[in-house]
């Protein structure tokens, strides 16, 4: 999902800044801020590009304390830009202190920096899994298996749905028989999104832009011929 393109704060222009942290770690925390995205609005700003509308947006900061400043607190010029998590807190203001700034986001990807990323993405080999409660002496195999697959004195085996239950439960006795296929052909893959963009549309645009990657690549080759 390194591919897929979110809007982060990119800069920022500080004119004032009388908190607790500097003004690099107050752009540290701001560009870490996940921001709603909608790549249809937006396009990818070239290198060195100047800022426009097509490609930044601006969210500005003018509060005053005693407060606690959060994501919230940030003022978008365009509301698709919006903060997701409006409870992220971003700094602690005391009696007269204060922030003026204003910060600019842009479309950006993973593999430039880790804000940009989208999600969490992680899969794992599917497996066949077979349980037998009616093996020899289940009840004193029971304790080896983790109590969260262990119900009224049985092995379900709709609870051993992660990875980590099929590793714990993988060759403990002959009541659960864990196989894969060879060579592997079926995945599980999760997605956990930071709210940028839902679970669909990260998968939806990942493939798109990996299929642009293979038209280029067979563009490369073509040249090549």
């Amino acid at each position: 999902m390194k591919h897929v393109p979110t809007m982060a704060i990119d800069t920022i222009e500080v004119h004032e800044n009388d908190s607790g942290l500097f003004d690099e770690i107050l752009a540290h925390r701001l560009g870490l801020v996940a921001l709603n995205t909608d790549v249809g609005t937006f396009n990818m700003p070239e290198p060195d590009a100047e800022k426009s509308a097509a490609t930044h947006a601006e969210l500005s900061l003018d509060v005053e304390g005693p407060m606690t400043v959060t994501a919230g607190d940030l003022e978008p010029e365009n509301e698709t830009v919006a903060p997701v998590h409006e409870d992220t807190v971003i700094v602690e203001l005391l009696e007269d202190q204060s922030i003026t700034l204003i910060a600019t986001a842009r479309l950006g990807v993973g593999d430039e920096h880790s804000k940009y990323d989208p999600c969490l993405a992680s899969y794992y080999y599917k497996p066949s899994i077979t349980v037998d409660n009616d093996v020899d002496n289940l009840e004193d195999k029971l304790g080896d298996y983790p109590p969260q697959v262990v119900e009224d004195g049985e092995i379900v085996k709709d609870n051993i749905n992660t990875p980590e239950l099929i590793d714990a439960c993988e060759d403990v006795s002959d009541a659960v028989t864990i196989e894969y296929d060879e060579p592997a052909t079926n995945f599980i893959f999760t997605i956990e999104p930071w709210g940028q963009l839902s679970s669909q549309d990260i998968v939806s645009e990942a493939l798109r832009v990996y299929n642009d990657q293979l038209d280029e690549f067979q563009g490369f080759v073509a040249d090549i011929d």
